[in-house]
């Protein structure tokens, strides 16, 4: 008796011929292997014959857009006027802007500063920790700033320790509606550290259950937590409670016996002001309680950590979608055009313009913008708007690098290497995607069977779904979020399921 079970890796299927050996033990042994590949006409034509996956959706719920640069032609499309929400597709027109306005070989600055003089190992003066918005900034770099306060000598500060967050205007959370505890929703400032996040870990008492132990790391007074009372309770594992000084959370009582957690960090440059004082302590330097104000004129520079370019940036933030990374090259982008920092609202309404400006003059209506991460409902944007983006984009290198290398790839990087995996779609397909509850957004390039390459936008939604989840202002009940996340799941089989007709058909 003979069987056949299909194995899907990389580009290839192999189909292991089993045989029954053993009518005793049931045991079976491989007797052949058969690999087929995309150059097989039967192969090919089972996979026309797969039963295609898909969503059941209204007219308008679904807008597309196929397009071949080769010919200018569009080659399908439905509702590909209509305004969509597009959650993180909204960082293709973020990263486009910035690499345009501020180049691909940009690099951000931190800075150390100091006033005074330095005499006999003294800084008899003030010590500045001066940041330039960078996303890409991690504890090993304020630790190599820290270091280059040693290499010059330095073991002790006299003055004061301040932190200079003049560059960018801070913000306590990228998205007010929602989920406050998300580690993708931080706050945003100058000095941005490890992407504004820190962890808690928590285990019950081993004297009483009802107690619960619960470390912080970094372990700083800016971080208190402390345990929710009946009045404050929430589905919610952990609630944020707005402070202007400190980041106060709220934990359940019904918490699981041990466990781990990242959260956001809402006051972002103190955060990372504690964490460069934290380590320069750990070098023998102990500063005083940071304090907020710009680098005076006078001061000297002492030590700069420069980012990696910009165009490698980018690449991350499509790559693992990155919110706060998003926001912050938007930030850096509207900066150098309006000649000094303003905020995210004001700088999306500035890409608006550029895009409107620079890519696509009509449609001015349907373009709603409102932050660069998508990280809100309130974003719209047409299928045919994106195309003409990843048009637009197309016709540059940045570097020795094409828009296109910078994206996640399917079945292999990235949002999408766990997405179109079978041979026939993997490598095929460079996109980024983008998700929120009730709206699903797939965006890029598209190489067919044939030999074509195309550029595509996929978007699709339940408005009804996304305005009761937006009625919502903070915890969305354990069922919708579980049909919410169904919807989600669903949204992206379909859109799979389209690309792969278009990669066989075309």
């Amino acid at each position: 008796m003979t069987s056949y079970l299909s194995l899907s890796k990389g580009l290839l299927v192999i189909v292991l011929a089993i045989h029954m050996v053993s009518c005793q033990t049931g045991s079976r042994r491989i007797e052949a292997i058969q690999r087929l590949s995309l150059d097989d006409e039967s192969y090919v034509n089972s996979i026309k014959n797969r039963k295609q996956i898909s969503l059941s959706l209204p007219d308008k719920a679904l807008g597309y857009m196929l397009y071949d640069p080769s010919t200018q032609k569009i080659i399908e499309s439905k509702n590909e006027m209509t305004a969509f929400v597009p959650a993180s597709t909204t960082k293709i027109l973020t990263t486009t802007l910035a690499l345009k306005i501020l180049g691909p070989q940009f690099k951000f600055k931190t800075q150390v500063f100091y006033t005074g003089k330095i005499h006999n190992g003294i800084l008899r003066g003030d010590l500045y920790l001066k940041g330039g918005g960078d996303p890409s900034l991690f504890a090993s770099h304020l630790m190599s700033l820290v270091r280059s306060l040693s290499h010059q000598g330095i073991n002790q500060v006299d003055g004061n320790f301040y932190y200079d967050e003049s560059e960018v205007i801070p913000q306590s959370i990228i998205r007010e509606v929602g989920d406050s505890s998300a580690p993708h929703n931080p706050g945003l400032g100058a000095i941005s550290v490890d992407f504004n996040q820190w962890i808690v870990e928590w285990r019950r008492n081993q004297k009483s259950q009802a107690i619960l132990d619960v470390t912080v790391t970094p372990d700083f007074p800016l971080i208190h937590v402390s345990l929710a009372d009946d009045k404050k309770k929430s589905q919610r594992s952990f609630v944020f409670e707005k402070n202007e000084d400190i980041d106060n959370w709220l934990i359940s009582p019904t918490l699981s016996s041990v466990g781990q957690q990242r959260l956001p960090v809402r006051h972002s440059s103190l955060f990372a002001a504690l964490l460069f004082s934290k380590f320069c302590k750990m070098n023998g330097i102990k500063l005083l309680i940071p304090k907020s104000q710009a680098v005076p004129l006078k001061a000297l520079l002492l030590a700069t950590h420069h980012s990696a370019p910009l165009v490698d940036i980018v690449e991350k933030i499509l790559e693992y979608s990155n919110n706060m990374m998003a926001e912050l090259i938007l930030l850096a982008a509207a900066h150098k055009v309006a000649g000094k920092p303003v905020t995210v609202e004001v700088a999306a309404q500035m890409m608006k313009h550029w895009v409107l400006k620079e890519i696509q003059p009509s449609e001015s209506d349907s373009l709603k913008l409102f932050n660069g991460s998508g990280l809100t409902a309130a974003n719209r944007v047409t299928p045919a708007q994106l195309v003409a983006v990843l048009k637009y984009v197309d016709r540059f290198q940045f570097e020795d690098r094409s828009y296109e290398s910078l994206l996640p790839i399917s079945g292999w990087k990235g949002t999408l290497a766990s997405r179109l995996g079978p041979p026939e779609a993997a490598f095929r397909v460079w996109a980024k995607t983008g998700t929120m509850y009730y709206a699903s957004a797939l965006a890029g390039y598209l190489y067919t069977l044939s030999g074509k390459r195309l550029i595509f936008t996929l978007m699709l939604s339940d408005p009804q779904g996304r305005e009761t989840v937006d009625s919502y202002r903070d915890d969305l009940p354990s069922k919708m979020e579980v049909k919410a996340n169904t919807w989600s799941k669903m949204a992206r089989q379909t859109q799979d399921s389209i690309l792969q007709s278009w990669i066989l058909k075309y």
